[in-house]
């Protein structure tokens, strides 16, 4: 989990735009979704709202859905990342 997390922060942090690396980290929202509620792990819930940060970057609106479902998470800390993702990813949408 701490890779995964870190990989996402050095997407998030460096900006850095790959389309397989992207599909990774929404592959790895996916997987955990249904693992996801109010008392998840704080590592968990980090994990996940680095990916959501990290997606964020991406301008790819395909992933609005995903970013907008972890928006309404029982995970509190995921849940106010993802809705800041939201809106970071509409700016970046629109920039590029």
């Amino acid at each position: 989990a701490q890779q995964r997390t870190m990989a996402s922060q050095i997407i998030f942090n460096q900006r850095i735009h790959d389309v397989e690396l992207f599909e990774e980290v929404a592959t790895a929202i996916r997987n955990q979704l249904a693992n996801l509620n109010k008392k998840s792990s704080d590592t968990l819930q980090e994990e996940v709202a680095w990916h959501a940060k990290a997606l964020a970057t991406s301008g790819n609106m395909e992933y609005m859905p995903l970013l907008d479902e972890l928006s309404k998470s029982t995970a509190k800390k995921v849940a106010k990342y993802a809705k800041w993702s939201v809106n970071l990813l509409a700016e970046s949408a629109n920039i590029r």
